[in-house]
């Protein structure tokens, strides 16, 4: 099963502050770096899942699947 992160909601208060333009850069690209850290592990999961898959056929059938990589 993948990981998908949950959707960025907030109630609205209303009540507006101001912060640091680099500072909210810098919180931006942190959390683009973690959304790509998460869709990395994703891929990374998917193709070790694949991998296992193939290589439990192969040992109990000797033969390797379609799909399967050589």
């Amino acid at each position: 099963m993948t990981e998908r992160l949950p959707r960025i909601e907030h109630p609205e208060t209303g009540v507006m502050v101001q912060v640091d333009q680099g500072w909210l850069k810098a919180t931006v690209e942190l959390l683009d770096a973690a959304i790509g850290a998460v869709a990395r592990g994703n891929t990374r999961a998917g193709w070790r899942k694949a991998e296992d898959r193939c290589i439990k056929a192969i040992f109990e059938t000797g033969v390797a699947p379609a799909g399967c990589q050589q």
